[in-house]
């Protein structure tokens, strides 16, 4: 029995004993109702005191006592044997000690972090960035026990944090933090802590600590909360709309940042993921595309992504009279001639007579608006060099584009 539930567990665990008692006690857990740490101590307990060899007959024998009672029992053997025996059983003791006190950092760990989430998924909650350790030649230990899930949310929280690197919004010394040694703390919903390395590019889940004398808080407006492969969104520390706060930025607009995420987006709308609108967001729109303030690159760019977003919206049933064509169409046609009030501008528009479609091209990032209404504006635009559609449907993935853009400007 003893060796059988052994080996049970540790196929819990695919191989792995630890994993293998934390599956253990989450089935102890459903059948029983207690608390996850007393199944787990129990489970714990069991390896030790019965099943594993080398140390469960030693409990068995001599709990405390151990060496003592042995010295009394085998008084009589010679003095060698005594000694090699002795020795033996220090042996086993100290290895029975070792793996004790691996366990017992583990239930400490559970006792810091409240829990350990072995099937920790990051799409269940939000995070936000609450401050960083920042020492010279700041490292951070990997994590030990929820490796893959770990892993996985390295990559995630990269694609997050080259949403603030990128932001030409972001500070340029918050921005040094995030591309130096730097190593911030995450809290999720739950009030969980997590750490993530930017130069390392690994995540903890367990064992993360918050050490106030040592740690940097994050700046309020880059505390948002996000869910992780998502942008972190920007809070902005005035009442202030669109026209009124956004002004010239010194820094090139990352279009090839915005590039790769339509990408990376268009391949999970293919994928099945999808990427819906709703009321605030619409709301949102209609109020920047009604502002016609194309002073800059960035909210020219803002204003399309508007347009777009609602020209997804008036397709869903819900949505549809939200809005009206001829209000979308008209304003897509307001643009060509705030691209042409731009002092510098790489962006182009072209009318295409035969398929009666206006495109912009933003940098290789293609909008193209059906069915416009004829005017001077429009006359002008069929004159000049052709765009040809990319092929991506930025339709789909108009909410992410609309909130990404927001942020950055």
């Amino acid at each position: 029995m003893a060796l059988k539930r052994l080996f049970k567990k540790t196929l819990y665990g695919g191989g792995s004993l630890i994993k293998g008692h934390i599956a253990d006690a989450l089935l102890k857990k459903k059948e029983t109702g207690r608390s996850f740490r007393e199944c787990l101590q129990e489970s714990i307990n069991e390896t030790f005191q019965e099943d594993l060899p080398g140390t469960s007959h030693i409990y068995q024998a001599g709990k405390a006592k151990g060496v003592k009672e042995g010295i009394s029992i085998q008084a009589h053997l010679d003095e060698e044997k005594f000694r090699k025996q002795a020795q033996t059983h220090d042996q086993d003791r100290d290895k029975w000690n070792n793996q004790k006190q691996a366990y017992e950092d583990l239930l400490d760990g559970i006792e810091n972090n409240e829990k350990i989430n072995m099937t920790y998924n990051s799409n269940n909650s939000k995070m936000r960035l609450i401050g960083f350790y920042t020492k010279i030649n700041q490292t951070m230990k990997a994590e030990k026990y929820a490796v893959s899930e770990a892993e996985g949310l390295a990559a995630l929280l990269h694609k997050s944090f080259l949403s603030l690197i990128h932001n030409p919004k972001v500070d340029e010394n918050f921005r040094s933090s995030l591309t130096g040694k730097a190593v911030f703390i995450l809290k999720n919903e739950e009030g969980h802590l997590f750490a993530y390395s930017p130069s390392m590019k690994i995540a903890r889940i367990n064992g993360v600590k918050y050490t106030k004398p040592d740690v940097i808080p994050v700046p309020l407006e880059y505390k948002g909360w996000f869910f992780p492969g998502d942008f972190i969104p920007l809070i902005k520390t005035d009442n202030s709309n669109l026209k009124n706060e956004t002004t010239k930025i010194s820094t090139p607009f990352p279009t090839d940042y915005i590039k790769q995420l339509i990408l990376d987006w268009n391949s999970q709308v293919c994928n099945g993921d999808r990427y819906g609108v709703n009321r605030s967001s619409i709301t949102k729109a209609i109020s920047i595309a009604q502002q016609e303030c194309g002073r800059t690159q960035a909210e020219i760019i803002a204003f399309l992504c508007a347009l777009n977003l609602l020209n997804a919206a008036i397709k869903i049933p819900a949505y549809k009279h939200c809005t009206n064509y001829g209000f979308i169409k008209g304003q897509a046609t307001k643009t060509i001639d705030m691209i042409d009030q731009l002092e510098e501008s790489s962006f182009s528009y072209y009318y295409n007579e035969e398929e009666r479609c206006l495109y912009f091209d933003i940098n290789s990032i293609i909008f193209s608006f059906h069915e416009v209404p004829s005017t001077p504006s429009v006359q002008r635009a069929a004159i000049q060099p052709e765009i040809r559609w990319s092929g991506i449907r930025l339709q789909k993935i108009a909410l992410p584009l609309f909130k990404t853009i927001l942020n950055m400007i």
